[in-house]
């Protein structure tokens, strides 16, 4: 049996942990490193965590000053004994059968990173496979075949940017790609992602879908909030360096297009703000000004056709209104 080490951040979420604490030890599986980094918790999450860990021995607990999600998560990988990483958050939950089937997965292949599909649970429930197929990867295939959409292709296409519904091979590499930027709260995950991938040999991918996504309304990119300006920023930084440091191959289209999405949401967002429509408005073109973020838009790239398209000509050309129609169609259908 494969040692696994589980890394949960813990925030205000004594609603749901106890489903996904339940979720992992039921699991028939014993070989488990259980990390709960509890990030200064206002609710009783932390209690809940201190409880699991006095009746389950594979449980440790982490009590941490509040940093975010990014500081919670690396505390916990930097103390992970496993031979792979799972990551879960606090508010998510398992298959029965996911460490038996990664097991299965390693026995016959040992891969540096497997991917698994996933079930998004809200109102309803949606199956959501890997877009490629199923399979074991070695890096000429990966290449060929995953390289080319890592981040985000010109028809739209973009290998899962989630941290969960995957196993990382432990090693100090894999390590330090969780080592980024502690400001960065949206985009943190396809981060690690990315440069991970195009640092490892290895992948397998295991359509089937063994994670357990909630949709929970009161999350950080759900809720109607004005995203922050500089998370673009912040992202393009680490992205940037961690694949220069490892001499991988050159992403720079696929950043564009990344980083022109990521501004034309945190711009809609803007109208989430209690102001003028004419005082968003300038808000908006001051920031679609900024140098970084006129070079995403000038060079990002879709195919005709592709819907992702539209969204580059409203930045390109300040269709604000449509902006503000996008915030309100999209945070009304996430409610």
């Amino acid at each position: 049996m494969t040692l696994f080490s589980v890394v949960i951040p813990v925030y205000n979420i004594e609603r749901y942990l106890e489903h996904c604490l339940d979720s992992i030890i039921s699991q028939n599986y014993e070989k488990l490193q259980i990390i709960l980094v509890d990030d200064g918790s206002l609710d009783k999450s932390g209690v809940i965590c201190d409880e699991y860990a006095a009746k389950d021995l594979r449980i440790e607990v982490i009590h941490k000053k509040n940093g975010g999600v990014v500081s919670a998560r690396l505390q916990g990988v930097n103390n992970c004994k496993g031979e792979y990483i799972v990551c879960v958050d606090g508010d998510d939950w398992l298959d029965n059968d996911f460490f038996i089937k990664l097991d299965n997965v390693i026995k016959c292949y040992s891969p540096d990173v497997i991917c698994t599909g996933y079930k998004s649970v809200g109102l309803d429930e949606i199956i959501n496979n890997v877009p490629y197929d199923e399979g074991f990867y070695n890096r000429d295939r990966m290449e060929k075949q995953i390289f080319p959409s890592l981040i985000c292709d010109a028809a739209g296409k973009i290998f899962p940017q989630h941290l969960w519904a995957k196993a990382f091979k432990n090693s100090e590499d894999v390590r330090k790609m969780f080592d980024i930027d502690q400001r960065i709260n949206m985009g943190e995950d396809s981060v690690i992602v990315v440069t991970t991938m195009a640092m490892v040999n290895t992948l397998y991918i295991l359509n089937e879908p063994l994670y357990c996504y909630r949709y929970n309304p009161d999350s950080l990119t759900k809720s109607n909030n004005a995203l922050r300006w500089d998370n673009p920023k912040i992202w393009y930084k680490e992205i940037v360096s961690k694949l220069k440091a490892n001499k991988t191959s050159d992403f720079k289209e696929q950043i564009y297009r990344n980083g022109a999405l990521s501004v034309f949401y945190i711009a809609a967002s803007q109208f989430n703000l209690d102001d003028k429509y004419t005082s968003i408005s300038r808000l908006i073109r001051d920031q679609l000004n900024d140098g970084l973020y006129s070079q995403y838009i000038r060079h990002a790239k879709f195919n005709k056709g592709c819907k992702q398209s539209l969204k580059i000509i409203v930045l390109k050309y300040r269709i604000i209104i449509l902006l503000k129609l996008f915030c309100k169609t999209y945070y009304k259908n996430r409610k």
